[in-house]
């Protein structure tokens, strides 16, 4: 039976094309080698980027499973892929030698007895079969094995696997789908008088548009010509070699013979080259209101010529950088534009009598044939309307219209059964309250610990399924990625959206220090599947527990606080970038948007990543919670832990709303630094040291584990022997990397002075701090500037409106 099997898969699945290989270690670390491997062999295959990012999904659920419960309690073992290319689709094999599964008893989950027992997790073998044409595991004594198939774009035109019908079949199958397709175009019949109107009213529309659009076509195809005559024309310009500028200039305009003539002149009007005769020249450069073209833009003008009528003018500059060498003209005749106005619209004309002919004859002849059984049906349908569901409609033979016949009769049977089921909304609510559980499993648990940080969070959906999102994600041993982001949409579409973002951010966070890179995959995972006129907002922060500095970046999302111990000042950190799942017309342009900054930590700071429904939470007066409240509360309670103050947050939100239902998720995450950089390196010694001297753990070892060079180890070591246990600190401490920015109090003494002085500028504002203060070091010129550039009062104009407007306030 086996040898049967396989011969007839190899007769339908064809000769094997080509099989790739890789083996790496049962380790989560590993799994982003596995992605990137099945990425490249998945876009080889010419898959659609949804179809790939749903087998990296499925492959890297499988590999997942088989790290956290194959080998657990295990010594780690390894994961084997094999993917076998075939003509018609790519089969995936997955090994390990860990514990097996009994792959037959996980069935398709029942989402109602999921909520009812608040069970977590569990969805992984269910995503696999729905992302994947085909999913098996087999266990033998060898090992565990995974089978996962994917048609490729070869098998597209028949991915339907052909099933031979059955006695009892009825018009199940294939027939139905054809069925179910003429049926749609014989009641499109009576629309048909309205489609002629409206065929008729596009082509009387592109008829008479014809001229504007044709005469657009080729003023702008000229245009065209005339940049690349003049990007050409620079070097022969430079040389001064007019030979070679004159063959290209007569060139350019022998192959067009809608151009009237083409000439070249210097900032100087001499003439360099020209494709007419002097005597014609002559004549048109005295044309009366002939202007001359200025700095760098294209200039079109109508003149007359005695040989081709009337012409269109157009004239463009040739630069080279910033040094101008003169102007290359090329004339478009008016003639050749009329004439290509009045082809294009015989041409509609002869279109539209000939739609018109073939509809009209269409219908004609099709309501001579459906009239007889479409008001049989129509009888039918008007009976069941009235409540008879026991009408049954009767059409001899088993034509398509018989077969409709049955069709609709099995339908009304299936309609007197539906009204004994619960009503549509109460299914509705269930699979809301499923939406809503399996958000809540995407969620984190538990907040994870770092070296030298609090961390907390704070989360509070306000509809059954919320819109909002965060994460935390370690990208190595030592760096954790998190992530806070707000969909547009609520409900269950938000859930499904905040799923794909999740799932992308896990997938590409791993092992990647890059806040831009992890955005900008992450967009390019979900912006295909998102629906239209949905987006996303997201902040992506990377904490460092090593180097104790941050790097960020924004998605158009809200700032981040910054509460600074030292000084007592806020600061609103945002990165500019585009939101995530807007479809650009440039798929590079996203990433272009992002930047990314870095900032360093000190003791008692505290960050604050939040969406907008905190600040726009409302009360039963519809006022809002506002920024301002939030930054008194920021001031009030910093000095608590980060999990004491989102306590506070959630105490001051639910005091100022009360019971008043909100429109907007809450999410809001804490990271307050409770260690200095060098205490953590000083301390991460001490460790070493002990490892190594308490332990007996050998020293390359130790420094492996803790990831110090060896050499470093040695070299400390003396330094503890000559100067004791101080020796392992830094004598000189890190460089701390600054907040390039204004803090919101430092921001408001700039405006206090812009409104009282709004002559100065950035200089003199700086200026005037230090006449004021005296030797002023809080900040730099250029962050004044920017500021004012942020805030667009760096012209005097705008600085002195704004300082009227304050005067009026």
């Amino acid at each position: 039976m086996n040898v049967w099997s396989k011969v007839l898969t190899a007769i339908y699945r064809g000769p094997i094309v080509r099989e790739h290989k890789l083996e790496v270690p049962a380790q989560e670390r590993h799994l982003g080698e596995i992605r990137d491997f099945i990425t490249r062999i998945a876009e080889s295959n010419a898959l659609s980027m949804a179809e790939i990012n749903n087998v990296k999904l499925a492959l890297d659920e499988a590999c997942s499973n088989v790290v956290r419960h194959a080998y657990q309690g295990m010594e780690p073992g390894y994961i084997r892929i094999k993917v076998i290319q075939y003509p018609r689709d790519m089969e995936i094999r997955v090994y390990d030698q860990g514990r097996s599964f009994e792959w037959n008893k996980a069935r398709t989950p029942d989402l109602n007895r999921y909520v009812e027992i608040g069970k977590k997790g569990g969805l992984g073998i269910w995503f696999i079969r729905k992302l994947m044409d085909k999913a098996d595991y087999r266990s033998t004594r060898q090992g565990n094995v995974l089978r996962l198939v994917k048609r490729t774009p070869l098998a597209k035109p028949g991915t339907a696997v052909a099933v031979p019908p059955t006695p009892d079949s009825g018009f199940r199958g294939p027939v139905h789908k054809k069925s179910r397709l003429n049926i749609k175009a014989k009641f499109l019949i009576p629309v048909v008088a309205v489609v002629g109107l409206l065929v008729f009213m596009i082509f009387s529309y592109m008829f008479f548009n014809m001229a504007h659009s044709s005469r657009t076509r080729m003023l702008e195809h000229a245009q065209e010509t005339t940049r690349g005559l003049a990007k050409d024309a620079v070097n022969y310009l430079l040389k001064q070699d007019d030979l070679h500028l004159t063959a290209m200039v007569k060139a350019v305009v022998r192959g067009n013979e809608n151009l009237a003539y083409a000439f070249v002149i210097d900032n100087e009007n001499i003439i360099w080259a020209h494709s007419m005769t002097r005597e014609m020249f002559q004549p048109f450069r005295s044309q009366p209101g002939f202007r001359a073209v200025e700095g760098r833009q294209t200039l079109i003008q109508t003149i007359q010529d005695a040989n081709s009528g009337e012409v269109h003018d157009i004239g463009y500059p040739v630069y080279m950088g910033d040094l101008r060498l003169g102007v290359v003209h090329i004339g478009i005749k008016e003639q050749a534009i009329r004439k290509q106005i009045a082809s294009g619209r015989k041409n509609a004309v002869m279109v539209f009598l000939i739609v018109l002919v073939v509809s009209t004859s269409g219908t004609y002849f099709l309501m001579t044939f459906l009239v007889s059984p479409v008001r049989k049906l129509l009888d039918g349908m008007l009976a069941v309307s009235e409540g008879k569901l026991d009408h049954h409609i009767l059409i001899p033979g088993n034509d398509e219209f018989g077969q409709i016949a049955g069709v609709f009769n099995e339908m009304t049977t299936h309609f007197k059964e539906a009204q004994k089921n619960l009503l549509e909304q109460e299914r509705i609510q269930q699979e809301m309250q499923v939406a809503q559980e399996i958000q809540h499993t995407l969620l984190p648990r538990e907040t994870p610990s770092i070296e030298g940080y609090e961390l907390a969070s704070f989360y509070r959906s306000a509809k059954e399924v919320g819109g909002d999102y965060f994460d935390f994600v370690w990208v190595d041993d030592n760096v954790l990625g998190i992530a806070v982001a707000d969909v547009s949409g609520k409900g269950v579409p938000g859930s499904l959206v905040m799923t794909m973002i999740r799932t992308a951010l896990r997938l590409e966070a791993r092992g990647n220090r890059s806040a831009i890179d992890v955005m900008s995959k992450v967009n390019s995972f979900v912006t295909r599947d998102m629906k239209k006129g949905m987006f996303v907002t997201m902040f992506y922060v990377i904490l460092n527990s090593r180097q104790r500095v941050i790097n960020y970046s924004s998605a158009g999302h809200n700032p981040l606080i910054l509460y600074r111990g030292e000084n007592q000042q806020i600061y609103f950190l945002k990165p500019r970038g585009f939101p995530l799942g807007i479809d650009l017309p440039d798929p590079g342009l996203f990433a272009k948007s992002l930047t990314q900054d870095h900032v360093s930590l000190k003791k008692g700071d505290l960050l604050l990543v939040y969406t907008d429904g905190i600040t726009e939470a409302m009360n039963a007066r519809r006022e809002q919670f506002g920024e301002k409240r939030l930054l008194e509360l920021v001031h009030q309670y910093h000095g608590l832990s980060a999990n004491d103050f989102m306590k506070k947050l959630s105490a001051e939100l639910e005091n100022f709303t009360g019971n008043f239902p909100q429109n907007d998720d809450i999410t809001c995450v804490a990271i307050k630094e409770n260690a200095m950089a060098d205490d953590i390196q000083f301390n991460l010694r001490r460790r070493l040291f002990y490892l190594v001297e308490e332990q007996g753990i050998a020293v390359k070892e130790a420094c492996q584990h803790l990831n110090i060079s060896s050499s470093s180890y040695y070299r400390l070591k003396r330094l503890r022997d000559k100067y004791g246990i101080q020796g392992l600190r830094d004598t000189v401490l890190r460089k701390d990397v600054q907040i390039q920015q204004l803090s919101l109090e430092e921001r408001a003494e700039i405006l206090k002075i812009v409104a009282e002085h709004p002559e100065f500028g950035a200089r003199r504002i700086i200026q005037y701090l230090r006449d004021s203060q005296g030797e002023y070091s809080g900040f730099s010129e250029r962050m004044i500037y920017q500021e004012l550039k942020r805030l667009k009062l760096t012209k005097r104009p705008e600085r002195e409106a704004f300082a009227a407007k304050k005067k009026v306030d």
